[in-house]
């Protein structure tokens, strides 16, 4: 996938480089022209399935209409096309600041009052999500950012799944953070906003004493 070097209507987000990439997008740092601002622009990677795409749209409006402090907002939407295939994309404020997983690694554990602080920003905004029928599946510490105005918000909801649908992902979170019932074959669960909570938990503990709880070679 190539992404063009101007983006929007009327060219409006100049894309200045990558500045990560994940198992569903990659972003990008853009400038805003009509605000002279700084964004992020993160475009879906898999677009040959037209039922993804038509999840992607929804949750995508979903979280738009959110608004909530402790989620990462959503400005915009569009798409490309390279060659072929036509990409979307969304765009959201380029946060400026560190993940929990930086903070984690820079301090190996964290103060207790510091840890409620961030622990109770991101389950506000989990729960505003939760409400409207969406789990995150993804939460860990690299999913926690910390801006340097010393906010919190839940990022990378790239592969939020509707509590209500049916999801053509078969990725479920990254492990240390699954809960064990999403781990078992037999059980063919699905992720809940209980799920969430307990991948939320091991952050916790994970924040307090700078290792994750169920460390094991297996």
């Amino acid at each position: 996938m190539r992404v063009p070097n101007v983006l929007g209507e009327g060219g409006r987000y100049q894309i200045q480089g990558e500045v990560g990439r994940g198992g569903m997008g990659a972003v990008y740092r853009a400038l805003d022209r009509n605000t002279g601002q700084s964004v992020a622009v993160k475009a879906m990677l898999d677009a040959s399935n037209p039922e993804i795409l038509a999840l992607f749209d929804k949750e995508w409006r979903i979280l738009a209409e959110l608004q909530h402090t402790n989620i990462v907002g959503i400005s915009d939407r569009g798409q490309f096309r390279d060659g072929s295939v036509t990409y979307p994309y969304f765009v959201m404020p380029f946060l400026r600041g560190k993940t929990l997983h930086e903070r984690i690694v820079e301090s190996g554990s964290l103060k207790i009052n510091e840890v409620a602080n961030i622990i109770g920003a991101a389950s506000a905004g989990l729960h505003a999500a939760h409400l409207r029928g969406m789990i995150h599946r993804d939460v860990k510490p690299s999913n926690i950012f910390i801006l340097d105005s010393g906010s919190v918000v839940v990022i990378d909801f790239g592969i939020v799944h509707l509590g209500d649908s049916r999801t053509l992902s078969t990725r479920k979170g990254t492990t240390p953070y699954i809960a064990p019932e999403l781990l078992d074959p037999q059980k063919h669960d699905t992720p809940t906003a209980q799920s969430d909570l307990f991948a939320l938990g091991v952050v916790c503990y994970e924040a307090l004493t700078g290792v994750q709880p169920f460390a094991r070679p297996t």
